[in-house]
């Protein structure tokens, strides 16, 4: 019996335990390096823990692509790496039944040849990014979304290969992909892209050209051939960077990311710097000018007596007592240096980001208008919910907000006076 089982697992194995003599591994990943080479046909040169070295990081990535081990490829064949090895060849049956009869956590000719075998076969599949960690946001928010258009639409343009005569190749416009991933990392955190069916590819990181830091936000710590190219508009390229580390900076702020590899091309993995909470408190009431009889806002444009519900600043700080502070624009999430305010559509929703139409009551003073806070204010608006907007000097804010929100039909004004004020121009509305 026992013999007859050996005799079977030989056979069910032969593809794997019959390395051809003198045949190269067939993965772009395993192939040329002498010490894996040496593994799939020599029994004394198996990897084992404790080793250290570029074969080791070459493991850890196939790991990690074919079996989500979620392992920071670093060479060093650690207890982390012992237990990903060891759950590899136990979920294949990875087993050397002449004298085991359990998998073990040791790289031979078996474990390369399975490894080799599915590499090869996943290479030949479509280019993708995944998050090592922190671990993508859960798939109940709208992946699949294309990129923004308008100003801030990521013109991706890069050099995917060498022309004939040597010299780089033309720079070609790359298709707009959907948003496949979203990854939330806190100021100054730490996170990891793993690049799959990649090699020989590059890695396009970019951030919207109005994004108002101070210094990039993805600060890559690892990954090769790393250079800025003055031909993109504040954009890296890393060439074969495989998994690559990104460090946020202080500021809240966000990095797209694509693999291209030839004709490949992965969807858009969204790395966004956020922070659960203001980091502003509310400053003393404004004072209360009778001068409007409505009581529903002072000449300063500070709301008063709002209705029962959540209040909300957009972009101000402690604009009114008991209204809190938040971003409708995520590359605006940083205010007076250090300072940060929530994202309201932080994908995190309902633990931070403004859930549609839960709010009662908005507050913006002093800010420019553009298109994103419209739509926010569309969103996040419940019914009834009471607008107030003050603008000390360009109008043509003050006529956008109108044409959008009164001219339209979507609000009324309520019995209060719209017009100049001690802070410029004051306006209130609420809607239907």
């Amino acid at each position: 019996m026992i013999m007859r089982n050996i005799q079977a697992a030989r056979f069910q194995l032969k593809g794997v335990t019959s390395k051809r003599a003198g045949v190269a591994l067939q993965s772009q990943l395993f192939r040329g390096d002498e010490k894996l080479e040496a593994a799939a046909v020599s029994d004394p040169a198996h990897v084992t823990p404790g080793a250290v070295g570029e074969h080791v990081k070459r493991i850890q990535l196939a790991l990690d692509q074919l079996d989500h081990a979620h392992l920071l490829p670093d060479g060093i064949y650690g207890s982390r790496t012992e237990g990903a090895v060891l759950a590899y060849k136990q979920r294949r049956g990875i087993v050397n039944r002449t004298y085991q009869t359990t998998a073990d956590n040791i790289v031979g000719k078996m474990t390369i040849a399975v490894l080799d075998r599915e590499m090869f076969a996943q290479e030949s599949g479509p280019a993708l990014l995944q998050s090592v960690y922190p671990l993508p946001l859960p798939t109940q928010f709208p992946f699949g979304r294309n990129i923004p258009t308008g100003r801030n639409l990521l013109a991706f343009k890069v050099t995917v290969s060498a022309s004939s005569t040597g010299g780089p190749s033309p720079m070609t416009d790359l298709v707009s992909a959907p948003v496949t991933q979203e990854v939330v990392v806190p100021p100054n955190g730490v996170g990891a892209l793993l690049a799959k069916n990649f090699l020989g590819g590059v890695l396009i990181l970019s951030e919207p050209p109005s994004q108002n830091t101070n210094s990039k936000i993805a600060k890559l710590t690892t990954g090769t051939n790393l250079r800025t190219s003055r031909q993109l508009d504040n954009a890296d390229i890393i060439s074969d960077p495989e998994t690559f580390r990104y460090q946020s900076a202080s500021e809240c702020g966000i990095v797209k990311a694509q693999a291209v590899a030839g004709a490949k091309k992965s969807g858009i993995a969204e790395i966004m710097v956020l922070v659960d909470k203001s980091s502003y408190t509310d400053e003393p009431l404004h004072p209360v000018d009778t001068t409007y009889p409505s009581g529903v806002v002072s000449l300063r444009g500070t709301p008063l007596n709002p209705l029962q519900g959540r209040k909300i600043n957009i972009f101000g700080r402690g604009e009114s007592n008991g209204f809190e502070n938040y971003s409708s624009s995520i590359p605006f999430c940083n205010d007076s240096g250090k300072n940060t305010k929530p994202w309201t559509n932080d994908p995190r929703k309902p633990s931070v980001g403004l859930e549609n139409n839960s709010v009662k009551n908005i507050c913006i003073r002093s800010s420019p208008i553009k298109q994103v806070t419209i739509d926010e204010i569309k969103r996040i608006a419940a019914q009834g919910c009471r607008v107030t907007y003050a603008e000390p000097s360009d109008t043509d804010f003050v006529k956008l907000m109108r044409k959008e929100f009164l001219d339209s039909g979507l609000a009324r004004k309520p019995p209060v006076e719209d017009g100049p004020g001690k802070f410029g121009h004051v306006m209130v509305f609420e809607f239907k």
